[in-house]
């Protein structure tokens, strides 16, 4: 993330690089926030259909609904402990999760690498006015 920081101040003037990072901040973390709900909602409804597929005569009639995929998680020390009938399909369960959550992540990614094909290069070592109206002069600029 830091060659998207660099990229995009590169370009700017001085005085509006602070509004750039600030923007560039605020988006990785609302990106980071729907990535974890979308994320958080796959993994908890593939895990619990995996356990009521799995354990059927074992739920019973228990509703899964109030559970929460943070306390079924918290049980994941623990399944060494059970026989391989019954860690086996949560072990397979689980990896089918984790599977369908990278598919569903590779789309974004593809995205976001073909945009970043269309970044403008811009050389680092350039020092750019502090205002749109100054031009810069052979003193300032490094070569």
């Amino acid at each position: 993330m830091e060659q998207v920081r660099l990229a995009s101040q590169a370009g700017l003037v001085a005085s509006e690089i602070s509004t750039v990072t600030t923007l560039i901040d605020y988006a990785r973390t609302l990106g980071g926030m729907i990535g974890l709900a979308v994320g958080g909602i796959i993994m908890r409804e593939k895990v619990f259909a995996t356990l009521r597929v799995s354990f059927p005569t074992l739920l019973g009639s228990m509703s899964l609904n109030s559970l929460d995929v943070v306390r079924v998680e918290s049980l994941a020390p623990l399944l060494h402990t059970l026989p391989a009938a019954l860690s086996e399909p949560l072990y397979k369960g689980i990896v089918d999760d984790l599977h369908l959550l990278f598919v569903v992540d590779v789309p974004f990614a593809a995205l976001a690498c073909i945009l970043c094909l269309l970044i403008a290069n811009i050389p680092l070592y350039v020092i750019l006015p502090t205002s749109s109206t100054d031009e810069p002069s052979d003193t300032q600029t490094n070569k």
